[in-house]
């Protein structure tokens, strides 16, 4: 379902889903939202017309609340998946953001809706930056596949692929050991260690340089649990477990 623009797809997705019996694979896409939404309420900055934002319903009563994190990790493994036939370099940046290189390239929202011991459904909002090439906000990274490969793309072609990839690999929901070696296997900076810093309220990136950080540690990512903290192991060998938005990676400016 395409409307031109909306507040935001995942709030019209479900207050659709509330008042119609939708089937799983509904979406709603648009050329702009007025209200969109990333983790924790932080805002989505995109052109009009230039980007791909859409939201999609999953139906996944079978799935207990406990194993809610294999929709995190299925969601973006679907998306590198079809961007990696288009460009080289593309992971996961820890849980769900999707990352060229040192770069945003796009983030994902799921909200799921709890019933009982299980989940009712979930609504998962997605944003790629496809053809815009001049971000005007703060973030501190963005690119856009236009900005890497240097044309315009067709976010129809790009969205009925990554829908299909999500039929593709809807299986794996019930396959948790195979998933989740897939999704680490895409993780962003999955080898080596690298600059992190403990910061309770934020987990978006810093791009200044390491020594200017006042609490930065090297570490290397070592797993992602089943509630989808991150484990981290520092040069000392100890193991430091976050929950989203309580470390940051910190990336070099250049």
């Amino acid at each position: 379902m395409f409307i031109k623009q909306t507040d935001s797809t995942n709030s019209l997705l479900y207050n659709l889903s509330v008042a119609q019996n939708l089937q799983e694979g509904f979406t709603i896409y648009t050329d702009f939202q007025t209200s969109g939404r990333g983790q924790q309420g932080n805002s989505w900055e995109s052109a009009e017309g230039q980007n791909l934002l859409f939201s999609t319903l999953f139906c996944l009563r079978d799935l207990p609340i406990q194993r809610q994190f294999l929709l995190s990790e299925l969601v973006p493994l679907a998306i590198v998946n079809v961007l990696e036939q288009y460009a080289p370099d593309i992971t996961v940046k820890w849980p769900n953001d999707i990352y060229w290189r040192d770069n945003k390239l796009g983030g994902i929202l799921i909200e799921n809706f709890l019933q009982g011991g299980y989940i009712e459904k979930s609504i998962v909002g997605v944003g790629l930056n496809i053809n815009q090439v001049k971000f005007l906000s703060n973030a501190p990274n963005p690119v856009s596949l236009k900005c890497i490969l240097g044309k315009d793309l067709s976010r129809e072609k790009l969205l009925h692929e990554i829908l299909d990839e999500f039929k593709n690999l809807r299986p794996l929901l019930h396959q948790p050991e195979v998933l989740k070696r897939r999704y680490m296997e895409c993780l962003y900076r999955r080898e080596g260690y690298f600059p992190y810093v403990e910061v309770p309220c934020s987990s978006e990136p810093m791009r200044i340089a390491q020594h200017d950080v006042n609490g930065s540690f090297l570490a290397k990512i070592t797993d992602v649990s089943e509630t989808g903290c991150l484990v981290l192991q520092d040069k000392q060998g100890k193991q430091r477990t976050y929950h989203f938005k309580e470390v940051r990676y910190i990336i070099d400016p250049r």
